[in-house]
């Protein structure tokens, strides 16, 4: 997921990757990192990825026979 503006914009778009994450059945499974992947000197114009490492929290449901 990306975050544009300053870092202060990142916990905005980090708390909707925490809740689909949780919402698809993945939790986490180590430390999230940000990564800049443009950084001008404008604070407000720089583009982040923020990363998170997750696993399976739940089984995924088996489909039925056809």
């Amino acid at each position: 997921m990306t975050s544009r503006g300053s870092m202060d914009a990142v916990l905005p778009t980090a708390q909707p990757l925490a809740r689909w994450t949780d919402a698809n059945g993945y939790r986490s499974n180590g430390y999230p990192r940000k990564v800049s992947l443009e950084r001008p000197g404008n604070a407000d114009d720089r583009v982040t990825a923020l990363q998170a490492p997750v696993t399976r929290a739940r089984p995924i449901a088996a489909e039925p026979d056809r």
